[in-house]
């Protein structure tokens, strides 16, 4: 058992537990990190490893599954982290510390908590990082759940967030039929979009509910049948804190929504998405229609819907329309799906190349946001199931080396429209990753700059300038460059500037030659 840095851990506990459940087998880790789990039976085991001092933590809650096997032995070595903690102390309204709370912190879908000792105080050992949900939950239902967001922990440093809770109330009640028979299964719920912790309840085979930890004041409270046959209600409800509110509630036979879905030619339409929305309180449904274009939603609450039906393959236009629905009576709502029109094409850069990944939208000049695709390795791409109309196709790299841009096209239903693009590079600002002189420095040999790693868009243009210990040589700014009389006994260096339009120009500077001879 070692720290991060491979130094053996003293003293950490090791806990070896079946995973067929029995007997826990535990030991300490010995001066020199080492430990040794003996007597245990063949089988598989959960390995966990914790310090007594809350300094260090495995760096992840990741079970560790260890196969032993009858008179052989396995080794199992850890490094364990240098944790960070998280604490704080948890409140209600009046300043009074709340023992008994759950404190979950959790990162990338893993957990760590504590329970608030009886001065409300809490502290949480996690490894460093984030972010960190923390969630704070009332097992008893006395306190709302209440929930932050903890930005980074950092190794050996406590980081600490209060947090006070407020008492709810409860909201209980009966629910029955029309003629005042009670109703098992009904699903109540409150839908207050305040609530961190949404715990739908169910009624007893005596109609009987109750909901708790329910904020104080005006809570939207609804009632739904999971089998369709009464329809949705919604009411609000006043609550308050630490007080019981009674609410009632008789549902009536639900109203239902069936139909057929077919295209232009009467074929039927299967896999089409239909959805009924309330256009006030009285819920929502949906279905997909069948191999014979059928669909049925049941279970609807009376008033007006607005059906909607979409084809996830983009093939077909989406189509609305609005249906009143009466309680316990069927209403027939077919519908006739036009064939969308289709713009599709190919997308390359100035030499022709079909580009990939390039993303493509469609959006209509005087209408909500359209559809989109991204291009194949072959630079096409198709976007099918676009009302009639003027749309702006855009093109995007995501990679940022092309420019965007866009063209205007008219888009026919039920017709194909082929809408090419030729897009331009960016510009990429100049690098250069070394600068070297080839030939002899000698009086009268000829010394050559040589650039390498160069890179630019567009193409970078070199400059030269040289120099004689360090001082720049009159005149000498060409890749060339003839050492004279009077440079003997001096080195000579050579600095190349890279230059485009795209930013600042980039230079390299060479190493010192051997003086001049």
């Amino acid at each position: 058992m070692t720290n991060a840095s491979g130094t053996p851990l003293a003293g950490i506990e090791v806990l070896a537990s079946p995973q067929q459940g029995g007997f826990n087998n535990t030991t300490t880790t010995a001066s020199s990190g080492v430990y040794t789990v003996t007597g245990l039976a063949a089988g598989s085991y959960y390995v966990s490893f914790s310090d007594p001092n809350n300094v260090y933590i495995e760096p992840s809650t990741i079970v560790i599954n260890v196969n032993v096997t009858a008179g052989s032995t396995t080794t199992q070595n850890e490094a364990l982290v240098v944790g960070g903690s998280i604490t704080g102390t948890v409140t209600n309204a009046s300043g009074t510390p709340v023992a008994g709370i759950g404190v979950d912190a959790s990162m990338n879908s893993e957990n760590w908590g504590a329970t608030t000792t009886s001065a409300g105080h809490y502290s949480i050992l996690v490894p460093p990082g984030g972010p960190f949900n923390l969630y704070f939950f009332d097992s008893s239902n006395v306190y709302i759940s209440a929930s932050t967001t903890i930005a980074n922990v950092v190794a050996g440093v406590s980081t600490t967030q209060n947090e006070t809770l407020v008492q709810g109330g409860k909201v209980t009640g009966t629910v029955t039929n029309a003629t005042g028979s009670p109703l098992a299964g009904i699903q109540v719920v409150d839908t207050n979009p305040s609530l961190v912790n949404v715990r739908p309840v169910t009624t007893s085979t005596a109609g009987t509910y109750s909901l708790t930890d329910i904020p104080p004041g005006s809570n939207s409270i609804s009632f739904s049948d999971p089998n369709n046959v009464y329809g949705y209600e919604s009411v609000n409800v006043n609550v308050i804190a630490g007080g019981t509110s009674t609410q009632n509630e008789t549902l009536v036979q639900g109203g239902t929504i069936t139909g057929a879905v077919s295209n232009p030619s009467g074929a039927p339409l299967v896999g089409i998405r239909v959805q009924a929305v309330g256009q006030s309180s009285n819920g929502s449904g949906s279905a997909i229609s069948t191999s014979s274009g059928t669909y049925t939603i049941a279970g609807l609450g009376a008033g007006s819907y607005t059906v909607s039906f979409s084809d996830p393959n983009n093939v077909y236009l989406t189509s609305s329309s609005t249906v009143n629905v009466t309680a316990g009576s069927t209403v027939t709502q077919n519908e006739t799906l036009l064939v969308g029109g289709t713009v599709t094409g190919t997308v390359t850069n100035t030499s022709g190349t079909p580009l990939a990944g390039i993303f493509v939208s469609e959006n209509p000049l005087n209408g909500p946001n359209g559809a989109s695709a991204t291009t194949t390795s072959t630079g096409t791409y198709s976007i099918s199931g676009l009302a009639s109309g003027t749309y702006f196709v855009s093109f995007t790299d995501p990679n940022n080396v092309y420019i965007g841009g866009f063209v205007v096209c008219n888009i026919t239903a039920g017709g194909t429209t082929t809408q090419n693009d030729t897009l331009f590079t960016t510009g990429l600002r100049p690098t250069i990753s070394l600068a070297t002189i080839t030939g002899t420095p000698s009086v009268g040999q000829t010394l050559t700059a040589v650039a390498s790693g160069v890179t630019g868009i567009p193409t970078p243009t070199p400059s030269y300038q040289w120099f004689a210990n360090g001082a720049p040589i009159s005149g000498a700014t060409s890749s060339t460059y003839v050492p004279v009389t009077s440079e003997i006994g001096q080195s000579i260096t050579v600095t190349i500037t890279e230059t485009n339009s795209a930013g600042k120009p980039a230079s390299a500077t060479s190493t010192r030659t051997t003086d001049v001879g």
